[in-house]
Protein backbone atom coordinates (compact mmCIF):
# COMPACT_ATOMS: atom_id res chain seq x y z
CA UNK A 1 0.00 0.00 0.00
CA UNK A 2 3.31 2.89 0.68
CA UNK A 3 4.65 1.40 -1.85
CA UNK A 4 1.65 1.91 -4.38
CA UNK A 5 1.46 5.74 -2.42
CA UNK A 6 4.89 6.72 -3.33
CA UNK A 7 5.05 5.38 -6.75
CA UNK A 8 1.86 7.64 -7.61
CA UNK A 9 3.84 10.95 -6.32
CA UNK A 10 6.68 9.71 -8.58
CA UNK A 11 9.12 9.01 -5.69
CA UNK A 12 9.99 5.19 -6.51
CA UNK A 13 10.59 5.26 -10.37
CA UNK A 14 10.32 7.48 -12.94
CA UNK A 15 8.12 5.62 -14.74
CA UNK A 16 5.77 3.48 -12.21
CA UNK A 17 6.34 0.10 -12.20
CA UNK A 18 9.38 -1.06 -13.44
CA UNK A 19 8.63 -4.60 -14.48
CA UNK A 20 9.38 -7.87 -13.88
CA UNK A 21 13.44 -8.56 -11.69
CA UNK A 22 13.20 -4.93 -10.24
CA UNK A 23 11.23 -5.72 -7.14
CA UNK A 24 7.87 -5.26 -5.81
CA UNK A 25 6.37 -2.15 -7.25
CA UNK A 26 9.76 -0.52 -8.83
CA UNK A 27 10.98 -0.49 -5.34
CA UNK A 28 14.73 -1.03 -7.03
CA UNK A 29 18.54 0.21 -6.65
CA UNK A 30 18.08 3.01 -9.06
CA UNK A 31 15.31 4.45 -7.09
CA UNK A 32 16.17 7.51 -5.00
CA UNK A 33 14.91 5.56 -1.96
CA UNK A 34 16.13 2.26 -2.99
CA UNK A 35 20.10 2.44 -4.02
CA UNK A 36 20.55 5.99 -4.02
CA UNK A 37 19.34 6.98 -0.23
CA UNK A 38 21.48 3.59 0.46
CA UNK A 39 24.68 4.39 -1.60
CA UNK A 40 24.63 7.75 0.14
CA UNK A 41 24.42 5.76 3.57
CA UNK A 42 27.31 3.47 3.04
CA UNK A 43 29.70 6.65 1.58
CA UNK A 44 29.09 8.55 4.54
CA UNK A 45 29.86 5.64 6.93
CA UNK A 46 33.11 4.46 4.91
CA UNK A 47 34.33 7.91 5.28
CA UNK A 48 33.62 8.10 9.13
CA UNK A 49 35.27 4.67 9.81
CA UNK A 50 38.25 6.21 7.75
CA UNK A 51 38.40 9.57 9.93
CA UNK A 52 38.32 7.67 13.02
CA UNK A 53 40.73 5.29 11.62
CA UNK A 54 43.15 8.33 10.47
CA UNK A 55 43.40 9.89 13.93
CA UNK A 56 43.64 7.17 16.27
CA UNK A 57 47.47 6.95 17.48
CA UNK A 58 49.06 3.74 16.21
CA UNK A 59 49.74 0.97 18.73
CA UNK A 60 53.18 0.18 17.10
CA UNK A 61 54.47 3.44 18.66
CA UNK A 62 56.38 3.04 22.21
CA UNK A 63 58.27 5.84 23.72
CA UNK A 64 61.78 5.35 24.27
CA UNK A 65 63.97 4.99 27.37
CA UNK A 66 65.26 8.71 27.09
CA UNK A 67 61.71 9.97 26.78
CA UNK A 68 60.40 8.30 29.66
CA UNK A 69 63.73 9.46 31.45
CA UNK A 70 62.83 12.69 30.86
CA UNK A 71 59.28 12.60 31.73
CA UNK A 72 60.37 11.39 35.20
CA UNK A 73 62.81 14.19 35.69
CA UNK A 74 60.20 16.65 34.67
CA UNK A 75 57.75 15.21 37.77
CA UNK A 76 59.90 15.26 40.00
CA UNK A 77 60.73 11.58 40.77
CA UNK A 78 64.54 11.70 39.88
CA UNK A 79 67.29 14.53 40.62
CA UNK A 80 69.56 16.12 38.23
CA UNK A 81 72.21 13.78 39.29
CA UNK A 82 70.36 10.49 38.84
CA UNK A 83 68.80 12.01 35.13
CA UNK A 84 72.54 12.75 34.11
CA UNK A 85 73.78 9.04 35.73
CA UNK A 86 71.11 7.09 33.91
CA UNK A 87 71.20 9.00 30.58
CA UNK A 88 75.08 8.19 30.31
CA UNK A 89 73.92 4.49 31.12
CA UNK A 90 71.44 4.37 28.49
CA UNK A 91 74.27 6.29 26.18
CA UNK A 92 76.34 3.17 26.65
Amino acid sequence: MLINALESFGFLCQYGDAGPGYGYGGFHMMSPLGGGLFMILVLVSVLFLFSRLAHRPSCGQTESALDILKKRYAKGEITKEDFERMKQDLKD
